[in-house]
């Protein structure tokens, strides 16, 4: 199925939705069927007035969205009605006459309006079931008895969606020629009301769905959100009565187990990169809750890493991974330069002095609190930045760079990638560099004045930054870790901090976080720069990555390319 049908704006579904039928005591019934006779041309109508008039006379389109609201099929003068369409689209008859398709046949807004006495007869045939004249086929105004009990069951089925809220559903799902089987489906027991058979109305509507079982009537696809994730984010689980919604409600970690106790029936799970989901653990919950296993179509993080997800096992099972990358480039990027210049310019430490009371103990001496510039000077010619990963992050990184008086850049790759030296030359000569370089692990600790951590965590990175590597660095060099904390080993850190193997370092993550105390081995050094995981903590940077994660999960959930899908 595709979903190239157009939308309608929120109000005038609102409004539209007033089309459905209710019985003579007022108590509300969703009539799935009733509705659904007169729900396309109903649609085509106000889509085709929207059209004419919300730009050049958005006055006529809000009196329309008024009149709409108004308008009910039953126990109301709809002659009234039909008067305030002629007068609003007296310049366009033909919208006077369009808006015939969608009346029951007794009315017409292009003929004479009936009168009251007639109103009143045709009252009293509705009471009694009785169809008003018409064409054959035609059915009454009002619901009867046995229309009640016909559209029950079927409409019992949507299972609190609101009627309208389903069938647009269905339409922004469909191609045209399943839509067009859907509406003939629906409108079998008009067509043919003497051989109605409900149940096969049933079987049928199920059958032609059969590959989207979301679209079957009380099978609204369940979304499992584990964190609120902002009013931006809300608002794109829209129409909210198509998803049926589980959230996490509090401001903290879900834990595992509310997890697995709210993912059996879900087709969506949208997470952070806080919850860990193993798909042997959700397949052993579904088995202890009786939910069959197969509604998961998607898993979504928000984040751009992915290690706390087993990623193979969920696509071996054929359920789609998104994630979060490209929308946190900057302002990861800014933490990493951030604290380049704390650990170069012994902003820690220094700060511990004012804080603690000690700046009057010191005596100004040409060379107090000096650190190693970050970049090039005439004393200082050459500086060479190296980046372990070179990535999206990285390479933002280094452009932020520049200015300081960069000269020349090395990194490590992927092994199993070839060096892009098409690439490289390009963006060398971009930035204005000598040279930029693919090289080494031994070689980027050797020659580097500032080593940037910045690539994927994972097996294959673990401890990349150990105490052999520290070891090569120069003394007065520095280590940023803004990727994740398992790639640097966080006592051989502290050991070149305490032994002066470095200068300094500055680190956004670390193994074990958040349980990180004063305790630690690297809060214990002054020259090492230590914040909470904050590098995508941006408040734009957050709701791009909230907005990113709903995206994906709404995108497979209604047959839609993923916006970011982890492609393994």
């Amino acid at each position: 199925m595709s979903s190239g049908i157009p939308t309608f704006s929120d109000k005038a579904l609102e409004n539209l939705d007033k089309l459905s039928i209710t019985d003579i005591t007022d108590n509300p019934l969703p009539a799935l069927s009733q509705t659904a006779v007169k729900i396309r041309d109903a649609l085509d109508y106000i889509e085709a007035v929207k059209a004419r008039f919300m730009e050049d006379e958005p006055e006529v389109y809000d009196e329309f969205l008024l009149l709409m609201n108004d308008f009910r099929n039953h126990g109301i003068n709809t002659t009234g009605v039909i008067n305030r369409i002629r007068q609003l689209f007296h310049e366009h008859p033909d919208l006077v006459t369009s808006f015939d398709k969608f009346l029951t046949p007794r009315y017409s807004a292009g003929a004479t309006p009936v009168s009251e006495e007639d109103e009143v007869e045709d009252e009293e045939s509705e009471g009694s079931g009785t169809a008003s004249p018409g064409a054959a086929g035609s059915r009454a105004a009002t619901p009867t008895q046995q229309d009640l009990h016909r559209i029950g069951s079927l409409s019992a089925k949507v299972d609190g969606e609101p009627t309208i809220a389903y069938i647009q559903r269905v339409k922004r799902q469909c191609d045209a020629e399943t839509w067009d089987q859907f509406m003939a489906i629906l409108a079998r027991q008009y067509d043919d009301p003497e051989s109605f058979d409900e149940e096969e109305m049933i079987r049928d509507v199920e059958e032609l769905f059969e590959d989207h079982p979301e679209l079957i009537p009380g099978t609204r696809p369940k979304i499992v959100i584990t964190r609120y994730l902002g009013p931006e984010a809300a608002a794109l689980i829209s129409p909210v009565d198509s998803y049926e919604v589980v959230l996490w409600p509090e401001d903290r970690s879900c834990g595992r187990e509310w997890i697995l106790e709210n993912v059996p029936g879900a087709s969506a799970l949208v997470v952070t990169v806080v919850d860990k989901v193993f798909p042997h653990e959700i397949l052993r919950s579904l088995q202890t809750y009786g939910t069959p296993g197969d509604n998961l179509r998607v898993v979504s993080t928000m984040s751009v890493g992915y290690e706390h997800l087993d990623v193979q096992a969920i696509a071996s099972r054929g359920i789609k991974i998104g994630y979060t990358p490209e929308v946190l480039t900057d302002a990861v990027a800014d933490i990493a330069v951030m604290l380049a210049l704390m650990a170069s310019r012994n902003v820690r430490e220094t700060m511990q002095i004012v804080d603690q009371g000690r700046w009057p103990n010191f005596n100004w001496a040409p060379f107090l609190f000096c650190g190693p510039q970050i970049g090039s000077s005439p004393v200082s010619p050459q500086r060479t930045v190296g980046f372990i990963g070179f990535g999206r992050i990285s390479q933002a990184t280094l452009a932020r760079l520049i200015p300081f008086g960069i000269t020349d850049c090395l990194y490590t790759g992927n092994p199993q990638n070839k060096p892009d030296m098409d690439r490289d030359e390009s963006l060398r000569q971009k930035l204005g560099l000598r040279s930029l370089r693919r090289v080494n692990l031994d070689e980027l600790a050797i020659e580097s004045d500032a080593v940037f951590v910045l690539a994927p965590g994972g097996p294959s990175t673990y401890h990349v930054v150990n105490e052999t590597f520290l070891k090569k660095m120069k003394k007065t060099s520095i280590l940023v870790n803004a990727a994740r904390g398992s790639l640097v080993d966080s006592d051989a850190l502290a050991q070149a901090l305490r032994e002066k193997w470095i200068w300094g370092a500055g680190v956004d993550v670390v193994e074990g976080e958040p349980n990180v105390t004063q305790d630690h081995p690297l809060v214990k050094e002054p020259r090492c720069a230590v914040i909470p995981h904050i590098g995508s903590a941006t408040t734009e940077t957050r709701v791009g990555m909230a907005t990113l994660a709903i995206e994906n999960a709404i995108a497979v959930l209604t047959d839609n390319p993923m916006p970011k899908e982890l492609l393994l």
